[in-house]
């Protein structure tokens, strides 16, 4: 299916070392995402692409994030980062003048004010495409003529409603383009159903569900459950209705569609009013009010000022203090996740956590998934920033252990009288020395745990709930940041070293054998070049495999990197060709360091299927830079002929260079 694809190009450009192309598979997986319904997911790959695609200053890769972020924040609930993304998207669409992008990014503003039930407001934009030409992009027209169709729809322009979405139906099927049918059927049963069609109607919304179905279209399902509701519910069937209602509700809690939920349980408290079940009427009343004012004040200083109009001025104060934490939250987490660099991060969390929360000590464990070891990336008590021992994930003695094991948050106000809740005994003894108070967090993506984020204080009764709530949606921004730094480093390793033995890459070997050549050269230090070949290569690989053959390479690699050391470079030079660079050590041990590389590849133990045992060897060309050749490529060369020498006289030798000429 398409995302096993998308997976295998991620794998193959990784693999590859090809940065855009990491990070175009990752936004197109977030759109898969979305598509799916899966927004806090489709969230976190956006966000690693838009890193990547900064980092290599793709305007166009960042435009067709931000559009994806716009949509899957909107739909989240998240109205004021969804704004936020979109003003970007349109920034950069009008400076790299893409017209098409400028028009998918209006259209996804207009679906968000049909979400909102804003009908007039969407018209007015379609209203101000008229001059935008998209009529030579099937894909556009099929999305533009089904937003077009549901706003006519709605506004009861009935005939012009369903020639849109006629027209769109047209074109998905000659474009076999399945993920748009089931929404189009829902739209076409809505448009019958005003019409007065009620058989053709019913047929839509059949189709539509079952297509939607079989796919696993969630978020597709739900709303073509709640349009066929609203049309039972006009034709007084309320107990169909609120069936199916209840039916998307679980659908939209599962996946945390919240704004189609807010519909859903004003719809459900509205039927259930109309047959006298008040009991449940006030049930899904309260849960509408619960979602639309945690919507409006997260989302909206529009529903701030509402809130202040109400008669309960205490609520709208708790309901403000929660939009201001959460701005500064949001502001602080784009910080944190604007950077790569992994030690810059960690010093923006300490430095930007004391804005929210009462801070004395702050700690970030990261994950050892292979060994189950948590790292004290960060800890910093008072100031003072501490090295604290690794811990096992095992470790009974340890809350932050017990935190990841069950992916738990934690919340302590009194250590002495509560930490046995999480662990029978604690490291050293508990006093008044000890802080008081602590907050954990599982630093969580993907479903995976990758450590903890924790603050503490020497005060009893420090944190509330409020607080913890706080520390969970700051350690959602740690773990992106995390990993968005690790994705990075090792995209940035694997640019400058050979994937198979960890070496250097032979044009970083260069690079750096460049810059050790001229300061030799202007330093007057020795400087060594050392060609290494492993002798017989080609018949290792004809007769054992390709898979030994690079079990061969990975020793090699090793031993030269475990010999040279600090003394100098070591790159994989090509094939089974290695290159080494020493600086700054005498002869002898230059000498001493390349007959060590030679004995210990013809001593190692290397077994074909743990049977038989094979014999490597190697012949090495050396040459000692003289103080009068030009470039580090001269030297290279002599070192080759030397290694040429090896070769005829045997192999399995060491070959100083000479003016053979």
């Amino acid at each position: 299916n398409a995302k096993s694809i998308l997976d295998e190009g991620l794998k193959i450009c990784t693999e590859n070392e090809n940065i855009k192309g990491i990070a175009w598979c990752s936004g197109t997986i977030g759109w898969y995402f979305n598509y799916s319904g899966t927004y806090e997911k489709g969230v976190q790959w956006l966000l690693k692409a838009n890193t990547l695609f900064q980092s290599i200053s793709d305007e166009k890769g960042k435009l067709y994030v931000s559009n994806g972020l716009m949509s899957a924040y909107f739909q989240l609930g998240l109205c004021e980062l969804s704004t936020k993304w979109g003003k970007i998207a349109l920034k950069i669409a009008k400076e790299i003048k893409n017209d098409k992008f400028f028009l998918i990014i209006l259209n996804n503003i207009c679906v968000n004010y049909l979400n909102l039930e804003k009908y007039n407001e969407a018209k007015k934009i379609i209203d101000s495409l008229q001059d935008i030409p998209y009529g030579y992009n099937d894909n556009l027209k099929i999305n533009m003529y089904q937003v077009i169709a549901e706003i006519e729809c709605e506004l009861g322009n009935l005939e012009n409603a369903m020639n849109f979405i006629n027209e769109s139906i047209e074109i998905g099927e000659k474009l076999n383009y399945e993920i748009i049918r089931s929404e189009a059927l829902r739209i076409r049963g809505k448009i019958n159903f005003k019409a007065g069609n009620q058989k053709e109607a019913e047929e839509d919304y059949s189709a539509a569900l079952e297509h939607a179905t079989k796919r696993d279209y969630y978020e597709v399902q739900a709303s073509i459950l709640e349009s066929w509701a609203q049309s039972d519910l006009i034709n007084n069937k309320y107990d169909e209705a609120i069936n199916k209602l209840v039916k998307a509700l679980e659908i939209c809690e599962k996946n945390k569609y919240v704004l189609i939920s807010r519909n859903i349980y004003k719809r459900l408290y509205l039927s259930n009013k109309e047959i006298n079940k008040y009991k449940e009427a006030l049930v899904y009343y309260e849960k509408y009010v619960e979602i639309n004012n945690e919507l409006n004040c997260i989302t909206s200083e529009l529903s701030l000022a509402d809130l202040e109009n109400e008669k309960n001025k205490q609520e709208a104060a708790i309901f403000k203090s929660l939009y201001d934490d959460i701005k500064v939250i949001s502001t602080i987490g784009q910080k944190i996740t604007s950077d790569l660099n992994f030690d810059n991060i960690l010093e923006n969390i300490h430095k930007e956590i004391s804005m929210i929360i009462d801070a004395e000590v702050v700690g970030v464990s990261t994950l050892k998934e292979s060994e189950g070891i948590l790292d004290y990336a960060l800890f910093i008590d008072r100031g003072n920033k501490l090295n604290l021992k690794n811990v096992h994930i095992e470790d009974e003695t340890s809350i932050g252990a017990y935190c990841v094991r069950n992916r738990s948050t934690i919340l302590i106000n009194d250590l002495y009288k509560e930490y046995k809740k999480y662990v029978p005994t604690l490291k050293g003894k508990v006093s008044d020395n000890n802080t008081q108070s602590a907050m954990y967090c599982p630093l969580i993506l993907e479903d995976k745990v990758r450590g903890f984020l924790n603050v503490q204080s020497y005060k009893k009764n420090a944190y509330t709930e409020n607080d913890l709530n706080k520390l969970k949606i700051l350690a959602s921004y740690v773990a992106i940041a995390l990993e968005n730094s690790c994705l990075y480093n090792r995209t940035k390793y694997f640019s400058s070293h050979d994937f198979l033995t960890g070496l250097l890459s032979r044009m970083e070997i260069f690079e750096k054998g460049e810059k050790i050549f001229k300061d030799c050269q202007r330093e007057r230090k020795k400087l060594a070049v050392i060609m290494i070949d492993i002798d017989d290569f080609k018949l290792i690989n004809d007769k054992y495999g390709h898979s030994y053959g690079d079990g061969v390479l990975k020793m090699v690699g090793g031993i030269i990197k475990n010999n040279v050391k600090n003394h100098g470079v070591a790159g994989r030079y090509g094939g089974e060709e290695f290159l080494v660079i020493l600086q700054g050590i005498s002869e002898r041990k230059i000498y001493s360091i390349c007959d060590n590389i030679r004995t210990s590849i013809e001593r190692a133990n290397i077994y074909y299927r743990e049977k038989s045992k094979l014999k490597v060897t190697s012949s090495l060309g050396v040459f000692m830079y003289s103080g009068k050749e030009k470039s580090i490529d001269q030297c290279i060369n002599f070192a080759d002929e030397a290694l040429y020498i090896a070769k005829a006289e045997g192999k399995n030798k060491l070959v100083k260079y000479e003016n053979y000429s």
